[in-house]
């Protein structure tokens, strides 16, 4: 399986910006310089928060893969970079490529109309622009197993906000899917090759692994879906023409299989009892603690900071915001008071959970462990996620509107409802949340 890289981010040399990657195993037998250092020429100090140089190390980035691509694919890379920029700019002006063996249909019209631009740009005599414009050569093919690395590159703005766990987890699911498309496929393909019957027979295999129950209806949609859309992707992104193979190639929906929530006096008389999580480290324990009156997310609780834990305003409260990660959505965004367990133990917490910050796998797992192995798991299907979904039940129990219970979840508030007045303030809210909240036990 090939290792996905890391999105490339500035780095801070004697107060510079640099851009630094080591070269990929898969690239060194054309580039023997190991690790790559260029200076951005930007001072850390005139762009603390690296935004120009951000710009900078990503379109930095970009061509330094190009350069990788065209070397392993046998090619001149400087003269295929050139190619490939001249490519671009023939189709931003609108002409799309024709093969050489294609441009003989054009008509002496769309011909001319080449040769004009050529003309304006006083490019006749380079030889890159004229081989992109006169279709005296052939289009790039660019390896199947490249399709990753290409649709990342795409998707760089797009992803910039993800947390170095939350790319690494974007990455791995998108890396499986195409490892399984390969197998089938073939290692030795290009992206441009693929027929509606290399989809086909990838849907066979899928569909085999669903019928010897090694994986449901959901996980082998995605294993068709992420390929099909960094395909598309890649179609777009070079305006290549590609006939579409994947429609229609699902497996239909998925059962549901909704999680189970805790009944709220299981969580008072077992969960919050005197010694109930002690086994816990400190930190684990007191994310389910924060979870049970808050009804955040696990990721949510293990992104906290002190910059998003305010106990000295007024209202004690968490900010859920897009800082250092990416939120779930723009209704994700929020705010929640801390009330009864939640607010003691983020006292005891007051920068966050440094532990799990950026392993929330790690806690979860260890908090279902730990669930399942005293008996706190009472009912097949509960987890810890399971406390969020009692935290609504709680909400519905003492007559939140759906609005309210949006609000605190994070969830999409349907109809025009959104787009009017400011919504509940914290006060609101904390008055109804104390309204529902758990006895405390005495040791947080």
């Amino acid at each position: 399986m090939t290792r996905p890289l890391q999105l490339a981010k500035p780095h801070n040399r004697n107060g510079i910006w640099y851009y630094i990657r080591n070269v990929p195993t898969l690239f060194r037998p054309f580039d023997g310089r190991g690790q790559i250092l260029i200076s951005t020429k930007i001072r850390v100090a005139d762009d603390p928060l690296h935004v120009r140089a951000t710009e900078i190390v990503r379109k930095l980035d970009e061509e330094t893969f190009a350069f990788w691509r065209a070397c392993q694919s046998g090619k001149d890379a400087e003269a295929e970079l050139r190619y490939k920029n001249a490519l671009a700019l023939m189709q931003s002006n609108g002409y799309p490529f024709q093969a050489k063996a294609q441009f003989e249909s054009l008509s002496a019209d769309e011909v001319l109309q080449r040769l004009e631009l050529l003309i304006e740009r006083r490019a006749l005599d380079n030889a890159a622009e004229s081989a992109a414009l006169l279709g005296t050569k052939e289009p790039l093919h660019h390896p199947l197993t490249n399709l990753l690395t290409e649709y990342e590159q795409i998707q760089s703005a797009a992803n910039a906000r993800k947390s170095d766990h939350q790319m690494h987890r974007w990455r791995q699911s998108r890396q499986t899917a195409l490892d399984a498309f390969i197998a089938t496929a073939g290692t030795n393909r290009s992206i441009e090759s693929l027929t509606r019957q290399d989809v086909v027979n990838h849907h066979k295999a899928v569909a085999k692994r669903v019928q010897d129950k090694e994986i449901g209806i959901d996980a082998a949609n995605k294993y068709v879906l992420r390929i099909a859309t960094m395909y598309r992707a890649f179609n777009t992104h070079y305006q290549l023409g590609l006939t579409d193979i994947f429609t229609k190639m699902n497996f239909g929906k998925a059962p549901k299989n909704p999680r189970i929530p805790y009944k709220t006096a299981y969580i008072q008389s077992h969960i919050l009892a005197e010694g109930a999580l002690a086994g816990l480290n400190d930190e684990a324990r007191r994310i389910v603690y924060v979870m049970v009156e808050t009804g955040v997310r696990p990721s949510e609780a293990c992104a906290l900071s002190k910059n998003t834990i305010l106990l000295d305003h007024p209202i004690p409260h968490l900010r859920i915001v897009d800082e250092d990660r990416e939120v779930k959505s723009e209704n994700a965004i929020r705010e929640i008071p801390l009330v009864g367990v939640a607010l003691e133990a983020m006292k005891l917490q007051p920068d966050g959970f440094p532990r799990y910050k950026h392993n929330p796998d790690s806690m979860t797992s260890a908090i279902n462990k730990f669930l399942e192995e005293n008996k706190l798991r009472p009912i097949k299907g509960q987890s810890l996620y399971s406390l969020r979904h009692s935290f609504k039940d709680r909400l519905r129990h003492h007559h939140a509107t759906q609005e309210l219970m949006d609000d605190l979840m994070g969830h999409e508030t349907d109809g025009v409802r959104a787009d009017y007045g400011e919504g509940y303030s914290l006060e609101y809210k904390q008055a109804f949340l104390v309204k529902m909240a758990y006895r405390c036990p005495l040791a947080v």
